[in-house]
């Protein structure tokens, strides 16, 4: 076990509940030299667990001469909560969110909403909720579900942030990324690490943050030393490996750890792309089909578009728009050689309409348009201004904006199609899915790449579900 793992000493042992009582046995092994270095029975109560782990932990410390630092003295003095309940109920959401699926993700949330009604000064279990609102935020699922996580994660990360944890840190971190803030970043996850430098999420989140800004070769340190300390990783981990190996352009090897991804069942469809476009650049043909059929068979079922090259410069583990240009190339170089199709409006390189747009902690604008908000948006269809409704043709049957016409970003939005709805000087609006959803804003930026006049371009961010909160009327087409 201990070569396996790569460490001298194991610490082996079992708990045993009985009601109130629990009762651990342990035993501390040094695996080099093959013998015990202490055995002990610890007797207590659940409502004094803490106190045991304490004991258990000075003993352990004691025995192999570890001088701990102050951070890590400091969380092994004061326990995070003093309900036992609140613990365990945690510790099982963790092991819901380790899983790495939309289902799980939701079966770890709610375990943690119950850990902080059992304690609801406890910032972890506010950090954990957080981490799966972020997990879900910037997932390939569906996007009103991405909104409300959105929404949500603002809230319990301010909260986890009134007594910060590592984890709170870390969350942070993703978050600022996500937002394009870069130095934030990198200065939240570096007090993650200090704070914990054992915690192996720590370091896939700074592979992340690092793969974002460039540096894959780092990220790819980071992935690896995730797996050092936790040898049978999580899928999460072995993304960020693969998707580091992949940017440095290591096909092999990022074919092999997406294939190991997959194995796994993973509902993510950026890991569908990523593993296409390897083999792509591998000049690899077999299994691909399959592939592509997977994918679309996860975006169909929350009603998006299929797989093409122009969305994954838009979506890629979350918004791609602040991401390193040169790894989104390469994912979309891969795709071409898999033989994905381009699909519409890819007449226009991407700086065309990204030169164009701004991203300011987290949403997108777009230069001299105008914004416009729900009530803003009911008054101008009122008037007759065309609304386009940018999503997949199934999300928009499923309900859209009366008298909205639906050109799909993805599939769609062709110059030639936009032509026949408005003219370059007339007055047109664009939206998607809502202020999280970042179509309508490339959208409305192609538009005027296009050579639409920008102030008749109007841009809705809130969109369909902003529309649907306010109870406003819906058309629901019937297709035979």
């Amino acid at each position: 076990m201990a070569k396996e793992l790569g460490v001298h000493y194991v610490l082996e042992g079992s708990v045993r509940r009985e009601g109130n009582h629990v009762r651990v046995n342990a035993q501390l092994i040094d695996a080099i030299e093959g013998h015990h270095l202490w055995a002990e029975r610890y007797d207590g109560e659940m409502s004094g667990v803490f106190g045991l782990q304490d004991r258990m932990i000075g003993q352990i410390v004691s025995t192999l001469s570890v001088k701990l630092t102050s951070s890590e003295q400091s969380v092994a003095a004061v326990p995070e909560t003093t309900s036992p309940r609140a613990y365990d109920t945690l510790l099982q959401g963790w092991d819901h969110l380790r899983r790495d699926s939309e289902a799980e993700t939701a079966t770890a949330a709610a375990f943690f909403q119950k850990a902080i009604v059992l304690d609801p000064s406890y910032t972890r279990a506010y950090a954990s909720l957080a981490a799966a609102n972020w997990r879900t935020s910037v997932s390939s699922w569906d996007f009103s579900r991405r909104e409300n996580a959105s929404k949500n994660l603002d809230r319990n990360l301010a909260k986890a942030m009134e007594k910060p944890t590592p984890l709170a840190y870390a969350i942070s971190a993703q978050l600022l990324a996500q937002q394009g803030r870069y130095d934030e970043a990198f200065a939240a996850i570096d007090r993650a690490m200090k704070l914990a430098p054992n915690d192996p999420d720590n370091h896939v989140s700074m592979a992340r943050v690092l793969n974002a800004t460039g540096h894959a070769a780092e990220a790819e340190q980071q992935a690896r030393l995730a797996m050092r300390i936790d040898p049978h990783p999580p899928k999460a981990t072995l993304r960020m490996l693969a998707v580091s190996l992949f940017s440095q352009g290591k096909y092999d090897e990022a074919a092999d750890t997406f294939e190991r991804v997959i194995e796994k069942k993973s509902d993510l469809r950026a890991d569908y792309a990523t593993l296409i476009s390897s083999y792509g650049h591998l000049g690899r043909t077999d299994g691909i089909q399959a592939l592509i059929d997977k994918y679309n068979k996860l975006a169909t079922s929350f009603l998006g578009d299929s797989l093409t090259v122009q969305e994954s410069a838009f979506e890629w583990y979350g918004s791609a728009f602040s991401y390193h240009r040169p790894y989104i190339t390469r994912l979309q170089e891969g795709l071409r050689k898999a033989g994905v199709p381009e699909e519409a409006g890819t007449d226009l390189a991407l700086d065309d309409y990204f030169k164009f747009m701004t991203l300011t902690k987290g949403d997108l604008s777009v230069n001299r348009t105008i914004k416009v908000d729900v009530t803003e948006a009911k008054a101008l269809l009122a008037r007759g201004v065309p609304f386009i409704d940018v999503r997949a043709p199934l999300k928009y049957d499923n309900g859209h904006l009366p008298k909205a016409i639906n050109l799909s970003l993805i599939t769609g939005l062709l110059k030639e199609s936009l032509a026949k709805v408005a003219g370059k000087e007339d007055e047109v609006a664009f939206y998607s899915h809502g202020k999280h959803g970042p179509y309508s804003a490339y959208a409305s930026a192609k538009a005027i790449a296009w050579g639409y006049n920008y102030t008749h371009i109007y841009y809705f961010a809130g969109g369909f579900l902003e529309w649907d909160d306010e109870g406003y009327p819906l058309v629901i087409e019937v297709r035979k």
